[in-house]
């Protein structure tokens, strides 16, 4: 919406990407899970942990980062969010790669916003 303004709602259409990805793995998995059931094959629970732990750590990034950004909007979000990839991600490739990311995403209506400022 309008109102949480344009980084909000980059930030807001990163995340949603990242989410579909997540979608779209646990339907893999489902399919997955069905063919092998079709096969008369058996998957354990360890394999499917082992298969979806990486997106396990990705929402649980996601959801750091959105309760780090519950109360913040605009230059502060931005401000936030690189602190958390300074601080409280260091030495976490995943988490600062994630962070990184959701940065990027945020930030470019900031910057076109304030290249259109300088421009004037």
């Amino acid at each position: 919406q309008y109102e949480y303004g344009l980084v909000a709602q980059a930030l807001a259409a990163a995340i949603d990407e990242l989410l579909q990805d997540y979608l779209t793995t646990c339907v893999e998995m489902r399919d997955r899970l069905q063919l092998q059931n079709q096969k008369q094959q058996l998957t354990s629970l360890s394999q499917l942990a082992f298969f979806m732990q990486p997106s396990g750590k990705t929402l649980n990034v996601l959801r750091h980062v959105i309760s780090a950004l519950q109360f913040t909007k605009g230059g502060h979000m931005l401000n936030t969010l690189q602190v958390l990839l300074e601080q409280e991600y260091r030495g976490d490739d995943m988490a600062q790669d994630l962070t990184t990311l959701l940065l990027k995403a945020a930030s470019l209506p900031y910057y076109n916003m304030l290249n259109s400022w300088l421009q004037e």
